[in-house]
């Protein structure tokens, strides 16, 4: 009995003692400040959308399609059309949209994941476009 305890011990341990995935993290700045969060997600049967669900300071990026895009780029749109990426931040809680759709984000795989490149771009607050914030950022699907 003895002996199958120590089996089972040994087991558990090394089971237990599983290496866990490590995912990776989405990084971006605004106005000099630097944020990341592991990104969440979300497909439906006609958007896909990837965003942080922090509090005060969190991404949003919406696609007209039930797939993330893995290459090439997507122009920025408002509201998105297909083919087009909407991207929308919440900062200190004042929630900014883009209004320039000349920017494109660059699509490419990172370990077998989606990771989309947002240059420094002017977002505007959305009630007050006299307000605005530079934000750049890199997200990565988890």
């Amino acid at each position: 009995m003895k002996k199958y305890t120590s089996i089972f011990f040994l087991f558990a341990l090394a089971i237990g003692c599983k290496k866990k995935e490590q995912l990776k993290e989405s990084t971006w700045t605004a106005n000099g400040e630097t944020f990341t969060a592991v990104a969440k997600p979300s497909l439906g049967k006609a958007i896909a959308v990837l965003a942080s669900d922090d509090a005060h300071n969190r991404f949003s990026i919406a696609f007209n399609a039930p797939y993330f895009p893995t290459e090439g780029t997507l122009t920025l749109g408002t509201p998105a059309a297909d083919g087009d990426v909407n991207v929308n931040f919440y900062y200190h809680d004042v929630f900014y949209i883009q209004l320039n759709s000349n920017t494109t984000v660059n699509v490419s795989l990172f370990n077998n994941k989606t990771h989309y490149t947002l240059p420094p771009l002017w977002f505007f607050n959305y009630y007050n476009h006299a307000d605005s914030v530079l934000i750049a950022g890199d997200f990565y699907e988890p």
